[in-house]
Formats: C-alpha cells, structure tokens, sequence
C-alpha cells in the first residue's frame, strides 16, 4: 500500500468515524471502552448529581480524593492493656468510565427513541471487609451514594433496526489497599482490596443486544 493511499484511507476513516459520533443536541459520547454489555451510544446529558449525604454537587473527593497514596487510613490506640493499630495503605487507584449500572427499560425493543426524566441513583462497593472499606471511604471524604437528576426530560434517538433498551452508567473512583491489623507491635490481620465510589459523571447509554 503507498504512503499517499494509506494516508487517504486514514483520513477517511477518520472522517466518517467523526461524522458518526456527533450529535450536538445531546453530546453524544460513543465509547467502545465501556464496561458494560453489547454495543452501545452513550450520551453525556445535562444533569445534577447529588451527594446523597452532603447534599452537596461536588463535595471533596467526589472525583478524585485530595489524597491517594502512602498511609489513606490509621487509627490507634490502647483498648484495654494491649496497643492497637490499625492502618491502611494506598496501592493504586483508577477511575472507570461509564460503568453499567442498571437497565431503566424492562424489555428489548426496536425503539426509535427513549425519553428519560426520572432521578437515577448509584452507590458504592467494597471487595472486602465492610467495615474496614467503610472507615477508608469516610478517610478520604468519598460518596457513598449519588443521586442525579434531571432538569428537562432527555431523549435519546436509538436505532429502530436493532432491539435495544435504556440503561444508565456511572464513573467510578477505585481505590486499592493494604489493610493491616496490629496488636502490641504484630501484625494479627491483614486484607489486601479495594473500595469503588460514585464520582460526579452519570451517563443514559442506549444499548443494543
């Protein structure tokens, strides 16, 4: 293949993949990096979201915490005669674009559109212990849940030659720790996970089987 054809057909592609992905009413956003199933056109759509315990749109934390490296979480003390420690360490984060949450349509359907106005919610998760991922969320002043609503009813075209459904997807703040139990200087527990918390980012993302 020559430079001159290999750079034309680039552009092409370029091009058409440009022209396929704007639609400017809704900011259409057609990832194919989403963490979610089939094949998908997402919108990014006006919206608020709410942190559902300080009401606050964007409290510390809510995308990205000041914080997430080296010690994230310690507490110590005597409880009773013996000395206990314990800490939790930071051993990378990530943020997850417009992971699936949930459909908001029950049945697959050759739609022409979906109009969509009613608040969406999405919690956090942990891989380990309850209580130690809830006492490394609270350290780094992260959501538990976030609730988003909608100033104007959104509608979203969807392609009537394929069975589709509605769904809504989030960002997500990842956290991955070293947690360590230690009474009078040894290590007695020890958990190695993570904690998943919902940033500011929501998304209604037509997919398609």
């Amino acid at each position: 293949m020559s430079k001159k054809f290999f750079v034309l057909f680039v552009s092409i592609v370029m091009t058409l993949s440009f022209s396929s992905s704007s639609l400017a009413a809704n900011n259409p956003q057609n990832d194919q990096n989403l963490l979610s199933p089939g094949v998908k056109e997402g919108f990014f759509v006006t919206s608020k979201s709410v942190d559902d315990e300080t009401g606050l749109e964007d409290p510390v934390g809510a995308i990205r915490p000041l914080q997430t490296s080296g010690l994230i979480y310690k507490d110590a003390g005597y409880y009773g005669s013996s000395y206990l420690v314990e800490q939790a360490t930071a051993k990378g984060d990530s943020t997850i674009r417009r992971e699936f949450v949930r459909y908001l349509t029950s049945s697959w359907a050759k739609a022409q559109s979906y109009t969509w106005s009613t608040s969406n919610s999405t919690s956090w998760s942990f891989g380990g212990t309850l209580t130690i991922g809830e006492r490394i969320k609270s350290a780094l002043s992260l959501s538990t849940t976030r609730t988003t609503t909608y100033s104007v009813a959104i509608t979203i075209p969807a392609d009537t030659t394929k069975f589709s459904k509605l769904g809504f997807a989030s960002d997500f703040f990842r956290q991955n720790y070293y947690y360590e139990k230690i009474v009078d200087g040894t290590v007695v527990a020890t958990e190695t996970s993570y904690i998943k918390t919902p940033t500011v980012d929501t998304y209604l993302i037509v997919y398609y089987q």
